[in-house]
């Protein structure tokens, strides 16, 4: 009888992995080779990240499917990588500084809208969130991140995002990274 329970407890945990696959590997900075403490690493349009450890280490677990992993760190280029296989995978992520020197200044006008939010925001959440009751329980985390771009001669309003945008969903209970 011990044998047949611990075979059915056996039999639980592998079932309850089965479909699932862990992604793992290193973040280092691409010229010095050095690990990345802390860089983001999140599946795009989900719940699922994690950061890097001291060693530049991560490891994600998800189910099976195909997924968007982004791999993030101030101070250098945001990277993506497809993982489609159905299998655990071990990558290694080098993370390229961004270019932060300013060489020839033109001043022009921008098509920034100062306040943007005020003008456009309600726009723009009803046509990136949607209108739907659940929809009106999400709330966008970092506003300030969020920039508003409006071009009169093709009537067009662009928005941008300075960083992934936090999306809260109170209704459901999640929340999200989105790479706007």
């Amino acid at each position: 009888m011990k044998y047949l329970s611990g075979l059915g407890v056996l039999l639980l945990f592998t079932i309850s992995s089965f479909g699932q696959v862990t992604i793992s590997g290193t973040v280092l900075d691409s010229s010095t080779r050095e690990p990345l403490l802390g860089a983001s690493v999140f599946a795009q349009n989900t719940t699922l990240g994690t950061t890097s450890d001291s060693s530049g280490k991560f490891s994600i677990s998800l189910k099976s499917g195909g997924y968007e992993l982004v791999f993030s760190f101030t101070g250098y280029q945001t990277q993506s990588v497809q993982v489609t296989e159905n299998r655990n995978q071990h990558f290694e992520i080098l993370l390229v500084k961004e270019d932060k020197s300013i060489g020839e200044v033109i001043i022009q006008s921008s098509n920034e809208v100062k306040d943007g939010w005020e003008k456009y925001g309600d726009f723009f959440i009803d046509h990136f969130i949607g209108a739907t009751p659940f929809a009106k329980e999400c709330e966008i985390q970092n506003k300030e991140a969020v920039r508003f771009f409006y071009y009169r001669r093709s009537d067009k309003l662009k928005v941008l995002a300075t960083e992934p945008l936090l999306i809260s969903n109170e209704a459901l209970g999640y929340n999200i990274r989105y790479q706007l």
